[in-house]
């Protein structure tokens, strides 16, 4: 929601994160969150128990943005919860 003379260069500064070869660097390991989630849920579906999608698709959405911005997941994927403070 940038103004229209910030907007250029605020598009500058986020333009590299988004290049092709950027992107091409991260695909292993969202491929490694995407395999935690499905082990996940497979592990729950084993169980026949009721499983709220909503909260894993919250625990892959945290730890994807968890590493992509402090460089550590926040570990939901892993412990099936979320996180708390």
């Amino acid at each position: 929601m940038a103004n229209k003379s910030d907007h250029p260069r605020l598009r500058r500064g986020f333009t590299h994160a988004f290049s092709l070869k950027a992107l091409s660097e991260q695909e292993p390991d969202l491929q490694e969150y995407v395999t935690k989630f499905i082990r996940g849920l497979s592990k729950l579906a084993a169980t026949d128990e009721v499983v709220n999608l909503a909260n894993w698709f919250n625990f892959i959405t945290f730890d994807v943005i968890g590493d992509l911005s402090f460089g550590e997941p926040f570990g939901c994927l892993d412990t099936g919860k979320s996180q708390k403070a």
